[in-house]
């Protein structure tokens, strides 16, 4: 957007004062006349502060041009200003003017609050916030003092009319304003009331999961994360919404970075809680259909993946999902045998301490057919790979390795009720080296 067009917006427009506009004092401002050009002032300022770029591919790397920064605030500090003491003077005189302010101003005022409430974002600062937040607390007052929360609830359907109205499929990037205001509503809105009306904010969120720009896409999979967490499950299940965003969340299991997979794992796993509850019994076949392919994929992509980071990532999260599938777990037992010992060769790998904590909960789960024998040869072999390696001596990871091996061996030794384990450990004892691991481990 040019900034001249900023520029024409200050110059016809000018600072709302009152007494200026009208040319004399009056008792009355809120006549026909100055609604008028009340309402002409909220239309310039709601096209004003969309603040969109100029291209999708400036939306993708959220550039904005700093000329229109400083004049875009200038004027929204003017106009909150004036909008604030047109409310100190007129909100409290009379139920008639306080009706008519109330009707007018609330819903965009509401917009205006959800867009710049976050000074961290790159079309607002300081001064925006507290400006809209003041002018929020008005309407509030004027709403007989209901909190924010219920506020935006009674906005809400303008408010979603005034998000739709841009965020088409080819373009809604061109409008990052306007996703701000979708995941500050959501955020503020009475779960109950999201529920309700979970149909004119899902296809939105879904569009953002999609998206191939990983700023986008975060901001869909947390706000989708924020639902799963606040949503009754029954009424996601009945409507089908689990199963829709499953589908969203388990095709971004395929080429993505490690930045989007720490925030889908997590809400793959809500997701799927949504979906397969657990219960005090074990989930039927049919049941298990979901939860057995999201782990054989999470498992096919450890095997598949060269990014360190990634790997690291899947690992951090396997705990949950075991935790999450219990004993039924032991059906992909082979796979993950076959994943941790590949890996457990790499010792002194960074994702190292993260393999080892998934690892010894999975002995935890499924302890009554894993091969404690392989895994516990498997564990002194990383370990003797660990000293050797040069950087073990001084890596912060390499004693989070050793740490996470023999918290593993321990939690072997513990299961295993024939004391093999542990004999064959006693028998290390005055190998060179070894004492002090025997120390950590046989506490």
């Amino acid at each position: 957007m040019e900034s001249s067009i900023y520029r024409q917006g200050l110059s016809s427009l000018g600072r709302l004062d009152i007494n200026d506009r009208c040319g004399e004092k009056i008792s009355d401002p809120l006549h026909d006349d100055f609604i008028k050009k009340l309402q002409n002032l909220m239309e310039s300022i709601s096209f004003m502060f969309q603040m969109k770029p100029i291209s999708v591919v400036d939306a993708d790397n959220m550039n904005f041009e700093k000329v229109n920064h400083s004049l875009f605030h200038a004027y929204l500090k003017d106009f909150t200003s004036s909008l604030l003491d047109l409310f100190s003077l007129y909100a409290n005189t009379n139920t008639t003017n306080s009706n008519r302010l109330n009707q007018l101003l609330s819903s965009d005022i509401c917009i205006l609050y959800l867009t710049f409430k976050d000074q961290d974002q790159v079309w607002s600062c300081s001064t925006c916030s507290e400006n809209v937040t003041k002018l929020m607390s008005v309407v509030c007052k004027l709403k007989k003092g209901k909190p924010v929360a219920e506020v935006l609830s009674i906005e809400y359907f303008k408010i979603h009319k005034y998000i739709v109205s841009n965020l088409k499929h080819d373009t809604w990037k061109c409008y990052p304003t306007h996703v701000q205001v979708l995941n500050e509503l959501v955020k503020h809105s009475d779960p109950a009331l999201l529920s309700e009306r979970l149909g004119l904010t899902a296809p939105l969120i879904l569009m953002m999961i999609d998206d191939y720009n990983s700023k986008f896409s975060l901001a869909g999979i947390n706000l989708l994360n924020y639902l799963l967490a606040n949503l009754p499950a029954a009424d996601m299940r009945m409507y089908g919404w689990s199963n829709v965003f499953y589908d969203a969340l388990y095709t971004r299991l395929f080429n993505s970075n490690h930045e989007i997979l720490d925030a889908i794992l997590p809400t793959l796993l809500s997701c799927l809680k949504t979906l397969r509850p657990k219960v005090s019994r074990k989930l039927q076949p049919d049941e298990l259909v979901l939860v057995d392919k999201t782990l054989e994929q999470m498992v096919s992509n450890c095997f598949m993946t060269t990014d360190g980071k990634s790997l690291q990532c899947y690992f951090r999260h396997l705990p949950d999902y075991f935790a999450y599938m219990g004993v039924e777990v032991i059906g992909h037992l082979k796979q993950l045998t076959t994943l941790y010992s590949r890996y457990l060769e790499e010792a002194h790998s960074s994702w190292m301490p993260e393999l080892l904590n998934s690892l010894d909960c999975l002995i935890k789960v499924a302890w009554i057919r894993i091969n404690g024998l392989q895994l516990f040869q498997e564990l002194l072999k990383a370990m003797m790979r660990l000293d050797h390696s040069p950087s073990s001596k001084v890596s912060s990871s390499a004693k989070s390795t050793y740490a996470g091996i023999y918290c593993c061996i321990q939690s072997l030794i513990t299961l295993d009720d024939t004391h093999k384990l542990e004999n064959a450990l006693k028998q290390l004892k005055g190998l060179d080296g070894w004492e002090l691991h025997l120390q950590n481990i046989l506490v």
